[in-house]
């Protein structure tokens, strides 16, 4: 897991967790935590609870999609 994580460090993602789901810049990876940086501030989280990592969706034009359809 580690291994994929490291591709989305300095990316804005989307990180869906059991409960819930964050959007924010991946900053650091260190002993099976992720370091987040939210518009609320910084967040860590478990990798054993992230379900899921993806790159934040956008359009043709770079801007970023104003809705998520999971």
């Amino acid at each position: 897991m580690n291994e994929v994580v490291q591709e989305f460090i300095g990316k804005e993602c989307v990180i869906y967790t059991i409960s819930n789901q964050i959007s924010g810049t991946i900053t650091e990876l260190k002993d099976g935590w992720i370091v987040v940086m939210t518009q609320s501030g910084k967040e860590a989280l478990n990798l054993e609870h992230v379900g899921r990592i993806r790159e934040y969706p956008r359009n043709s034009k770079g801007k970023k999609k104003a809705i998520i359809a999971d």
